[in-house]
């Protein structure tokens, strides 16, 4: 389909573009593989770390990546939307929330181990340690907003401490 502008320079219909399924996931593939050899490498080049240490920094690393990928899946790209489908991609972000909440409990357990093996002591006392340190809760509990509760929740739970 060609149109003009001007009488002498024809000008071609621009076709909007989409991802297919293959081209998504040999990005997504490609990705994996960064991702997890990237602490595998680095381990090889640095000082000895125990297989635990090494898990834990691989499925963190995956998790991490996966946070990322679901937050495109839900994105509502158009390229992604109409080339895959808003239903597939649904799929997709429910698969792999799955799987990254593995990673991370997979995570937390590896490093509680490698912690507790790197001083030597048991794994309950390990965890001891690890979850008493002062960083930990900021990073897995979300900020309590200075504002309250969220307006949805505004009342309708008892002891919420709602004033408005």
């Amino acid at each position: 389909m060609t149109s003009t502008i001007r009488a002498d320079v024809p000008v071609r219909a621009v076709r909007p573009r989409f991802l297919d399924r293959a081209t998504v996931l040999t990005a997504l593939g490609l990705g994996v593989l960064t991702v997890s050899t990237w602490p595998l490498v680095l381990a090889a080049l640095g000082p000895g770390l125990s297989l635990m240490a090494v898990l834990a920094h691989v499925c963190g690393m995956l998790a991490g990546y996966g946070v990322l990928v679901l937050l495109l899946f839900v994105s509502r790209t158009p390229a992604l939307e109409q080339g895959i489908g808003a239903d597939v991609l649904a799929r997709w972000h429910a698969r792999g929330g799955r799987a990254v909440v593995g990673l991370v409990v997979v995570h937390g357990g590896a490093a509680i181990a490698a912690w507790a093996q790197a001083r030597n002591e048991g794994v309950l006392a390990g965890a001891w340690e690890v979850l008493g340190m002062p960083a930990l809760p900021a990073a897995t509990a979300p900020p309590r907003s200075p504002h309250g509760p969220p307006a949805s929740e505004c009342g309708t739970r008892p002891g919420t401490g709602c004033t408005c």
